[in-house]
Formats: structure tokens, sequence, C-alpha cells
């Protein structure tokens, strides 16, 4: 019952190290040149990475399939990018670039709890409630409902 508002909690700190990375990342593209909507993307395209990697494992975990290299390789890549580019607008002293980086970190780290929320399944649908074929083969099931009298003809 109290997931819905974990959830929530969970959407609230990635929304908000979203926020604070991307502000990061902006500053760093325009000071380096990318005025416009070019310093507006740069930084979806950097936190984008991650969040499309950590989605694709998701989806991969929850069909049952390996995930290959590509989603793996992009969500360190991504990782890597965004808090290199969150660093690199910090002040030289170490504190601030702890600071600097952390919403990166608090990025990742939000996306993966709410893929894990996402990854649970209601109870209907967990495979261990539902009998395999071969287990009991003449045994009767009481999970499945059986008519009380056969059907009408």
């Amino acid at each position: 019952m109290g997931q819905p508002g974990c959830r929530r909690n969970r959407s609230g700190l990635a929304g908000i190290a979203g926020a604070i990375s991307y502000s990061h990342m902006r500053i760093l593209a325009a000071a380096h040149g990318d005025t416009g909507w070019h310093a507006h993307a740069f930084p979806l395209s950097v936190d984008g990475v991650e969040i499309v990697a950590s989605l694709v494992l998701l989806a991969d975990r929850r069909a049952g399939r390996r995930s290959g290299w590509l989603p793996w390789a992009a969500l360190v890549i991504g990782t890597a990018a965004s808090l290199a580019a969150n660093i690199a607008t910090a002040d030289t002293g170490t504190i601030s670039r702890i600071i600097a980086g952390w919403p990166a970190l608090a990025l990742l780290i939000a996306v993966k709890l709410l893929s894990g929320i996402l990854e649970h399944r209601p109870a209907a649908d967990d495979p261990a409630a539902v009998p395999s074929p071969a287990a009991g083969a003449g045994q009767r099931d009481s999970t499945i409902p059986r008519p009380t009298s056969p059907p009408p003809r």
C-alpha cells in the first residue's frame, strides 16, 4: 500500500537530481560556446542515454532476455559523461567537485530504484503463484477454479 508514495518520492528525487544535473551541463555547454537550443539539448542527450539504457535493461529483465553489451555500455558511458560534465562546472576544491558530481549519481540511483519498483509484478503475475503444467500432473490445484457441476448440454 505504501508503494505509490515510495514511487512518488523516488520520482521526485530523480526530478530534482535531473534538474540540477541539467543545469550544470547547460552551464558547461554555454561556457564552451553552445548557445540556444544546443545548450539545452546537451544535458538531455547525456542524461537521456542513462535513462534509456536503464529502461532497456528493465525491459530485457521483464521479458527474460539477456541484455547485450550495448545497454550496459550506454549506462556506463552516460553515467561517466554526466558525472564528468557536472564536476567540470565545480570550483577546484574537492568538496565543490563532490557536490557538483552528486546530482549525476543521484539521478542514476533514483532511475535504478524506480526501475526496481517497475520490475516487481503483482502477486497475480508472479510465476511462483501459477502452477507449472509439469508440477503435480495428476493433482488437483486449488488455485484453479473448478466447476461444481457439469456444464449444461
